[in-house]
């Protein structure tokens, strides 16, 4: 097998600008079925970045990730891009870019946050496919199949975890990116759905 070459587009985190507009309705969530594979991340000798090599020693992504995690039964690793950037490696040698916090976002309700250029917030399946597009102030993960969202947003980071955000309105939505009035938060879900910096 052949090396396989990835492309990343290297985009720059922008502030948040002063208005979002409401994000558009994408597509219905839909749980995504990949197939794992028996890559494992290796060093580079010469560069000292991390590539990943099938079970028989063969490459199947050359050099060019600053971190290299282990794929997970969802046929994912996180990786850390060269530019600074966080995302996930396929088995097809592709990568998508996600919000990072100290490393890659985690998948909650088979969704992962991602950030734009613009500063807004969507979200994304294990395809990397938008399923809510990017246009939230500030966005918490899924959990129980609610997440809350902000607009005309203020987010305070120091390093790479964010410790403040102050938006002007919030709002509980679904999946599917419709309001949830009154949402029930189970126990469980209290922490992942929390504001950073709220009391």
């Amino acid at each position: 097998a052949s090396a396989t070459s990835v492309a990343v587009a290297a985009a720059a985190v922008a502030a948040p600008a002063a208005t979002e507009s409401r994000p558009a309705r994408t597509r219905a969530k839909i749980p995504v079925q990949l197939k794992t594979c028996n890559w494992k991340p290796y060093k580079g000798k010469l560069t000292g970045l991390y590539g990943y090599k099938d079970a028989g020693g063969i490459t199947k992504v050359k050099p060019q990730f600053r971190e290299g995690g282990l794929f997970g039964a969802d046929g994912l690793a996180p990786v850390g891009m060269a530019n600074g950037e966080w995302g996930y490696l396929n088995c097809r040698g592709h990568t998508f870019k996600v919000y990072a916090e100290g490393g890659a976002d985690a998948f909650n309700d088979d969704l992962v946050r991602t950030r734009n250029a613009q500063g807004s917030f969507g979200y994304l399946n294990r395809r990397g496919q938008e399923v809510l597009r990017a246009g939230y102030g500030y966005a918490t993960p899924f959990c129980g199949g609610i997440a809350r969202v902000g607009e005309r947003c203020d987010i305070d980071r120091e390093g790479n975890a964010t410790q403040k955000v102050s938006c002007d309105s919030w709002r509980a939505i679904g999946a599917d990116g419709k309001p949830v009035d009154q949402p029930k938060i189970a126990p469980r879900c209290e922490a992942v759905l929390a504001i950073p910096g709220s009391p």
